[in-house]
């Protein structure tokens, strides 16, 4: 009976299945200006991992298929000399392709600010 599979082990090939399913159903992230924004595309790949029975290894090789261009780039380069952590690698990427939205909001907003005739240089600061 060596060839009998497991109710277990069978439940976790489905789930392993229809993870790698899904995970080609998603689309590669790529950091670009038209990529979407990378918060809510991990959140797709967080749920993905979350239904397979993936290592923290396995999904971070799941990972690297996903990323193309820049976002691609920016994994090699944690990998090779930050950390191979899957939560760290997402910390990395979310303040690389993620911060920098705040960053041009403020920038615009700073470029519309306009001091006023006789206002303190100190007030016009803040």
């Amino acid at each position: 009976m060596a060839n009998v599979m497991a109710l277990g082990d069978l439940n976790d090939l489905q789930k392993g299945n229809r993870a790698l399913t899904m995970l080609l159903q998603l689309p590669n992230f790529s950091g670009g200006p038209t990529s979407i924004r990378f918060d809510r595309w991990i959140k797709l790949f967080d749920n993905i991992v979350a239904m397979s029975n993936w290592t923290d290894d396995e999904t971070v090789n799941m990972l690297i298929t996903k990323l193309t261009g820049p976002a691609h780039e920016m994994l090699q380069n944690i990998l090779d000399s930050v950390t191979k952590d899957y939560q760290e690698i997402k910390k990395i990427l979310h303040e690389r392709f993620h911060g920098n939205e705040n960053q041009d909001y403020f920038q615009a907003q700073l470029e519309e600010v306009e001091r006023q005739p006789g206002e303190n240089i100190i007030a016009y600061g803040f």
